[in-house]
């Protein structure tokens, strides 16, 4: 769509931020525009005094439309902060959103899954679209997490002679804790020392185990006890998390091969 002249209207994409954030908005884009207007009246610095004021503007204009813009694009000019990492506001982007394809929705084990199914799953490879649907989250955040390696894709899948990179079943659970780490309250620093430390561990026997942080560090344990840990603490049951990745992929990969033994008949 273009206006008489000919040019492109200005373009904005933008992510909607958390009451922690847009607080966080209001009171340094106060101080700001305040320490401006100070200076402006004690200061010959009117390039300082100007910044003062319109980075102080922008935060308070945040603080309003509750949005953080992303993509600004006015004519040939374009500014894509999609994947800078400056703030925790960016990595959170998304936080709330649904499913890459809202037709499919996440498994909801009624009965635990076998050992051998757990073990099966999360060791075949699946390609990216599969995962954000299995993890619950969308394909932006994906994308994002694996560019910043919160969690990166480990497996590969060879076909027309050329290595792929694919998410392990292992990868999409991890995904799938990140996205309820956000959920409970985590910051980017939390989150990626608590991947970390699961990344080496095989998910497939955690039956059974709860993933407790607190002051103290990172456990995994079978028993929660209220004297056992510091106050805060954040507590996952790993088993729920699991078993719902793995039911939702193991549904995908009998699509899957119900579609390959139609195209076969054919």
């Amino acid at each position: 769509m273009t206006d008489d002249t000919g040019a492109k209207p200005p373009r904005i994409t933008s992510v909607e931020i958390g009451p922690r954030t847009r607080a966080l908005c209001w009171v340094f884009g106060i101080a700001l525009v305040t320490a401006g207007g100070v200076a402006a009246f004690v200061s010959d610095n009117q390039a300082g005094t100007t910044a003062l004021v319109l980075f102080g503007g922008l935060l308070l204009f945040i603080a309003i439309t509750q949005r953080v813009p992303l993509l600004i694009e006015v004519g040939t000019a374009k500014l894509d902060t999609s994947y800078y990492e400056a703030s925790d506001s960016v990595f959170e982007a998304g936080r709330d959103a649904t499913a890459a394809d809202p037709e499919i929705e996440l498994a909801s084990p009624d009965s635990a899954v076998s050992e051998a199914d757990r073990r099966r799953v999360l060791g075949s490879p699946y390609r990216g679209a599969v995962a954000a649907r299995a993890a619950g989250i969308t394909y932006r955040q994906l994308d994002y997490w694996a560019r910043t390696e919160l969690v990166s894709p480990t497996a590969s899948a060879i076909g027309d002679e050329v290595a792929t990179r694919r998410f392990a079943g292992n990868d999409v659970v991890l995904l799938r804790l990140v996205k309820e780490l956000l959920d409970s309250g985590l910051s980017l620093q939390q989150i990626r020392h608590i991947i970390d430390t699961l990344r080496p561990v095989d998910l497939a026997g955690l039956r059974g185990m709860y993933l407790v942080h607190d002051r103290n560090g990172i456990q995994i344990t079978a028993e929660i006890r209220s004297t056992d840990f510091s106050l805060p603490s954040t507590v996952v049951r790993l088993d729920p998390a699991i078993d719902r990745v793995v039911q939702t992929l193991d549904a995908f990969d009998a699509f899957d091969a119900g579609t390959a033994n139609e195209r076969a008949q054919r």
